[in-house]
């Protein structure tokens, strides 16, 4: 006996309506109950399965998602990057200023124990 399967030909998958029907009405169907049960099969078939065109379309559209999240990932990186090197340079700006200060105060106190001795 036949096996009731869907083949897939040049890139399409096909159901044999008639093999159905006759395997349905052989076994107890009347041919009226298998042909309606062959229509709603293909319409679920139609409706549920993806198309060559359906995957290509989904390609396209991951693979523009995937190149906006890694520029938005480079533009954020970047914004990171500045601000850390904002950071350090204020860091330095003030670890000079109290290297300043210090050898100011430095130079003030070894001024004054020169001149009290």
């Amino acid at each position: 006996m036949d096996q009731l399967k869907t083949e897939l030909v040049d890139g399409q998958v096909t159901f044999d309506t008639h093999r159905f029907v006759r395997h349905l009405t052989e076994n107890g169907f009347s041919e009226q109950k298998a042909e309606a049960l062959a229509q709603e099969q293909v319409r679920l078939f139609n409706k549920n399965l993806a198309t060559k065109s359906d995957f290509q379309t989904f390609h396209t559209n991951i693979h523009a998602e995937i190149e906006k999240l890694g520029k938005e990932a480079s533009a954020e990186v970047e914004k990171v990057r500045l601000e850390l090197k904002t950071d350090i340079s204020t860091s330095h700006t003030t670890l000079l200023k109290w290297i300043g200060s210090g050898a100011t105060a430095l130079g003030g106190l070894t001024v004054a124990l020169f001149w009290l001795s």
